[in-house]
């Protein structure tokens, strides 16, 4: 299922990156990777992090769009957790009149899916957790074009807010790098 809602995903921002690329001249591509760590702010026991793959489509200096695939772990108690996210939004930007650096705000939507084992210790048994939930997100990032232009390698460091795991607030950080075409 949860696969399922980021294929849906994934072609909803394709398609919309398709017809806006006719629309628009000076749009651009971007493709990147990073790390994530998602740190629950009431049980530090729930800390996720990993690794995420992300595309992006910039309709101009200031709108783009954005979808991003991450999977990584967590240890809880006596267990390893497995966790599985993807995000789809829309960044809105400002660039300071310069095209090297962007500061944007961030709404979309999030889904985790995370299996594991809670506990294993003497006599305790072992306990299954299956979880999947999507939810709103906001957020907000920089982006630093290594180039000096608004094409080529750049670094880009993200917070985002999203509610998981029986209303527990957690905060997203995501630090990547990438290509912008």
């Amino acid at each position: 299922m949860f696969l399922k809602e980021v294929t849906k995903i994934a072609f909803v921002v394709i398609g919309v990156s398709s017809f806006a690329a006719q629309a628009e001249e000076n749009a651009n591509w971007s493709v990147g990777i990073g790390q994530f760590d998602a740190t629950n702010s009431i049980d530090d026991a729930s800390n996720y992090n990993g690794r995420y793959v992300e595309l992006s489509y910039a309709f101009n200096q200031f709108i783009a769009i954005e979808a991003k695939y991450g999977s990584g772990e967590s240890e809880r108690g006596y267990g390893n957790v497995d966790v599985k996210l993807g995000y789809a939004g829309l960044n809105l930007g400002y660039d300071f009149n310069s095209d090297w650096f962007l500061v944007y705000g961030k709404v979309g939507t999030i889904s985790f899916d995370v299996k594991g084992v809670n506990a294993e210790h003497g006599n305790y048994h072992i306990t299954r957790t299956s979880t999947s939930d999507a939810e709103f997100t906001y957020g907000i990032g920089a982006k630093f074009t290594f180039s000096g232009k608004g094409q080529g390698f750049y670094l880009k460091a993200e917070s985002m807010n999203v509610t998981f795991e029986n209303d527990l607030t957690d905060i997203g950080l995501f630090v990547g790098i990438g290509y912008q075409f």
